[in-house]
């Protein structure tokens, strides 16, 4: 019985490493991406479309590498876009610009899940802290949130 809890807590422990390398991993590959939000949708949009839609968008012209809808498409609600750039440098400049769009149109990073996560959970802090009377900041570097009075 002890053999067996010494290979299970070796186990937990070497998926605990594969699970942090795999993190990285998709952090690495998740450096080229922005997610576009509010470009209109449509059933049939063929990929020709909806390039020629983001390079309505983009101020750095023909900089994509591939870019695709995410999700099943529904009726009256609008898929985001996640799109990969060709170099870092241009996908750089596009998040650098994302404050000139107008609205409906909005550009975030694609983080990984875990980072989405933590945020989600720095966002419900911070919103509780008001609801408390509290003024708060979040710093997303450090993940922490600081609250006065």
């Amino acid at each position: 019985m002890v053999t067996n809890s010494k290979e299970i807590s070796k186990l937990q422990s070497e998926m605990s490493v594969l699970k942090k390398a795999n993190e990285r991993l998709n952090d690495q590959l998740c450096k080229l991406n922005l997610i576009y939000h509010g470009v209109p949708d449509s059933e049939h949009e063929s990929p020709e479309e909806l390039y020629d839609q983001l390079n309505n968008i983009l101020c750095v012209k023909n900089s994509i590498d591939t870019a695709w809808r995410m999700g099943k498409f529904t009726k009256n609600k609008i898929r985001p876009i996640k799109v990969r750039f060709l170099s870092l440098h241009s996908r750089e400049e596009e998040y650098k610009n994302r404050k000139n769009l107008n609205p409906p149109f909005h550009i975030n990073a694609d983080l990984p899940k875990s980072t989405r996560e933590a945020h989600s959970v720095l966002r419900k802090m911070k919103h509780e802290a008001i609801i408390g009377g509290k003024r708060a900041t979040v710093n997303w570097k450090n993940q922490t949130i600081q609250s006065t009075t």
